[in-house]
């Protein structure tokens, strides 16, 4: 029988060199080829399935009237329910914030890899206070816990891809972030619609088995939403879906202002203008998932330079997480006490973001991440291609092993 060599593996100068030229078509192949690298990218996306998840459970919960009846303090009856139930609510997103702050520590003390680890065990533990959970006090402090685990693992996930992917791909592969959330669910104001849903349907005149259906529906919006844009992102550029999908995700918030303004009394009466006001919602799902559901985890971790990277998006994400917070904190009292307003606030908000993109948001997409930082006037040419370096040889060693390996 001849015997078996093992088929020697390119030079690593050739597989390093995809961070500088985005038409070299053999080396990207390369890398879609390699089951290590597209692997990892997929696996590290997973983070946000944990965010994705509690989004879909938590808001459902909410209105279940078991889930009242253990915890009454979220109940109408109760005093103060609405800010016990944003309380409850947003208690993930602090810890979230407050992950967000150690987790760029760990990354560049213990690695990418291992400080994931770490989030991971916290998501646990969190995880099983809420499920044990007898009264709001250890519900409330489970979802602190646990919020430390979601917000390290989505933030560890854009951070981790950004540095392994090749450059006229890395938007596409860290949409996988935002599939992950969305498949976890089945969030601009995103995570008001996410985690208020039934709260907002029942608004809209919708009784509570329609309003459970109707939520349902809203996280297979993203997801139908998050695939087009998987394949489209590194085509379209990143400030062209800044500028624009700001403004698709105004529009419908406005028009739902008017809407609900003139007639949350009276929807009884006029059920087609209910079911255009729950279209309006689809119409804003649809528009943030193509745009700035994946953009807001693109963004950051292709802006700051690799020195820099894991404090910078540390910094971006906890900033994220701490909006986050305050959304889901506030929005029930919102919702009792200015009522159209709440969605007037939104597309208010929305405008704004399209006019910052317009003025500071620059071009990323199909440039590698040292260019990245070039326009941002960053001059560390040479400490960023020894990290890039660094990096993607311990890549191409353990791809060539697992490519060698019968």
């Amino acid at each position: 029988m001849a015997e078996l060599k093992a088929t020697p593996a390119p030079a690593p100068e050739k597989f390093l060199s995809f961070a500088h030229d985005e038409h070299r078509s053999d080396d990207d192949e390369r890398i879609l080829n390699s089951p290590y690298v597209c692997g990892a990218a997929l696996l590290a996306s997973f983070g946000g399935f944990s965010f994705g998840y509690d989004q879909g459970v938590i808001s459902l919960m909410l209105v279940m009237p078991q889930f009242i009846d253990q915890f009454p303090q979220i109940g109408e009856n109760a005093p103060n329910y609405g800010f016990n139930k944003g309380f409850l609510t947003g208690m993930l997103e602090l810890g979230a914030f407050l992950g967000c702050l150690l987790f760029p520590y760990l990354a560049d003390k213990i690695s990418r890899k291992w400080g994931i680890t770490v989030a991971t065990a916290f998501f646990t533990i969190g995880a099983l206070i809420q499920t044990s959970a007898q009264n709001y006090d250890s519900l409330v402090a489970g979802r602190l816990i646990g919020g430390i685990g979601v917000g390290t693992l989505a933030m560890g996930a854009p951070l981790y891809i950004s540095e392994i992917a090749p450059p006229n791909l890395r938007g596409s592969l860290m949409v996988l972030e935002a599939i992950s959330i969305v498949i976890g669910a089945i969030f601009s104001g995103i995570n008001a619609f996410v985690y208020y849903a039934p709260t907002f349907f029942a608004e809209l005149g919708q009784d509570y088995n329609m309003s459970l259906i109707l939520s349902g529906i809203v996280n297979i919006c993203q997801l139908v939403g998050a695939i087009p844009i998987l394949l489209y992102m590194d085509k379209i550029g990143r400030r062209k879906i800044a500028i624009y999908g700001a403004l698709a995700m105004a529009i419908p918030h406005l028009i739902m202002a008017g809407v609900v303004g003139k007639f949350n009394s009276s929807w009884e009466s006029h059920q087609a203008v209910a079911r255009f006001g729950v279209a309006l919602v689809y119409i804003y799902v649809l528009a943030y998932a193509l745009s700035y559901g994946p953009l807001a985890w693109v963004l950051p971790a292709e802006v700051f330079p690799s020195s820099r990277r894991a404090k910078g998006v540390g910094i971006a994400t906890a900033t994220n997480w701490l909006a986050n917070f305050v959304i889901g904190t506030v929005v029930p009292q919102m919702l009792v006490s200015i009522g159209w307003g709440t969605f007037l606030f939104f597309g208010v908000w929305c405008l704004i973001a399209s006019v910052f993109s317009y003025f500071l948001v620059p071009e990323t997409s199909n440039k590698s991440l040292e260019q990245v930082a070039a326009v941002f006037g960053d001059n560390l040419q040479a400490d960023e291609e020894d990290l890039r370096r660094q990096v993607q040889r311990e890549v191409w060693a353990v791809s060539s092993m697992q490519e060698q390996t019968p």
